[in-house]
């Protein structure tokens, strides 16, 4: 089931309500290794939209904080770690402030990129809200905000903390350096990663969302007195996610900002006109049936 056949097969659920008839007498092995190999072929489709547009963006952008970073780092600051506790000279409070260049939607981004207070204390003790800044430094703890909550993270176990250093502004352009290779490497790591997880994640929520409404679809029909084993309900659903996620993908290349759940629309679209098709078809059958006995 590649090449032309595969694309045909593609077509026709898409665009032909009829050929369901067919899918009902094909295996249910079939319709399942379509529903995979559609899965497969989305997923790497989607990771490498993700590694070609995303990917790129958040390398620029993390090279402009860094960048930023060093620009706007105070002349007379020096910050120690020796393991144990961060401390800078001279002691008093510091706020290193948000990069205006990278304000996209100023009022969602705080004044303050983070703020480095000397109390070995959390946010909330020392009166600070989590609108003031991104990240509050203590000489122990990182304490990072989401708008709504305090997230901790002790200083010892943060990449880059393994070793002592000194950061001044003398040996910025060289830790600069090290940072964006750092960045490059993690960055390397999530390519690699996507190509896995992306097709993953598609198979198995797939094959659970196909599953899932076969279920529904097949006691609706009951109710509608229309008679389909399970297995031939779940072959039709293999399908009809196959055409949701196609339309879903197109949804998101043509509105990519776009919020409508169109996946589930698509579904439930396709199914009715599938049960419609097949209703007509069993009605037809039946009349046929009763001219022959005359």
């Amino acid at each position: 089931m590649i090449g032309l056949e595969y694309l045909q097969k593609i077509w026709l659920t898409l665009s032909t309500p009829r050929y369901y008839l067919q899918v009902i007498r094909e295996t249910l092995a079939s319709s399942l290794v379509f529903l995979l190999i559609s899965c497969l072929w989305l997923g790497s489709l989607n990771a490498l939209f993700f590694t070609q547009h995303i990917l790129p963006t958040w390398q620029t952008t993390g090279n402009q904080l860094i960048e930023q970073f060093i620009a706007h780092y105070p002349p007379m600051l020096q910050i120690s770690w020796d393991l144990n506790r961060l401390s800078w000279q001279p002691t008093e409070r510091f706020a290193l402030p948000f990069p205006n260049e990278l304000r996209t939607e100023p009022s969602i981004w705080p004044a303050t990129l983070a703020l480095l207070v000397s109390e070995d204390q959390s946010p909330t003790e020392l009166g600070l809200n989590q609108t003031e800044t991104i990240a509050v430094v203590t000489p122990s703890t990182l304490y990072l905000s989401d708008q709504k909550n305090w997230n901790q993270l002790p200083l010892g176990e943060l990449p880059g903390f393994e070793e002592a250093f000194v950061i001044n502004q003398a040996r910025l352009p060289e830790l600069g350096a090290t940072w964006q290779s750092y960045l490059t490497q993690a960055l390397n790591l999530f390519w690699w990663i996507s190509f896995g997880l992306a097709p993953l994640l598609l198979i198995i929520t797939s094959f659970w969302n196909a599953f899932l409404n076969a279920v529904l679809v097949f006691f609706i029909l009951r109710m509608g007195s229309l008679y389909l084993k399970f297995q031939t309900t779940l072959k039709l659903s293999a399908h009809v996610v196959v055409a949701s996620l196609f339309v879903t993908q197109l949804q998101q290349w043509l509105y990519p900002n776009s919020t409508l759940p169109l996946a589930s629309f698509a579904y439930w679209i396709y199914m009715t006109v599938i049960i419609f098709v097949l209703r007509r078809q069993a009605q037809l059958n039946q009349l046929q049936q009763t001219i022959g006995q005359k």
